[in-house]
């Protein structure tokens, strides 16, 4: 049995974005990226929460306080072009909750023809 963490971000998002999120099985968000975690903005219309194992937790990192305009929050900070599966949406008190997990990039990220895969066999994305 593998621990995992869970952090979460809240957004805004449009139909489109949440469609976008639904409809991809494995993909990079290619910014920058940060979370609270005692805020996790709950009162945005959508909560990405992020399934992290401990081994790709070198993905993200806690923002020390005096190097952060939100030093109240706890502020994460998640590097860019990360790679994330999509598992699931769910609602809860009108919120969606988009359920990603983060993945491990060396084995779904093939550098030599520059594409992402399904799995760690020949299939492609």
């Amino acid at each position: 049995l593998r621990t995992v963490f869970s952090l979460k971000l809240g957004v805004d998002m449009s139909p489109g974005e949440v469609a976008a999120y639904e409809s991809k099985n494995i993909f990079f968000i290619p910014s920058f990226t940060s979370t609270s975690k005692t805020k996790p903005f709950q009162d945005k219309n959508a909560l990405i929460h992020i399934d992290i194992t401990p081994e790709w937790s070198k993905f993200c990192m806690e923002i020390r306080p005096r190097h952060t305009d939100y030093a109240h929050e706890e502020e994460i900070l998640f590097s860019c072009y990360n790679l994330y599966k999509y598992l699931r949406t769910e609602k809860s008190n009108g919120q969606r909750i988009i359920k990603l997990q983060l993945l491990d990039y060396d084995r779904y990220f093939d550098y030599q023809r520059n594409i992402i895969r399904i799995n760690n066999d020949s299939d492609d994305y």
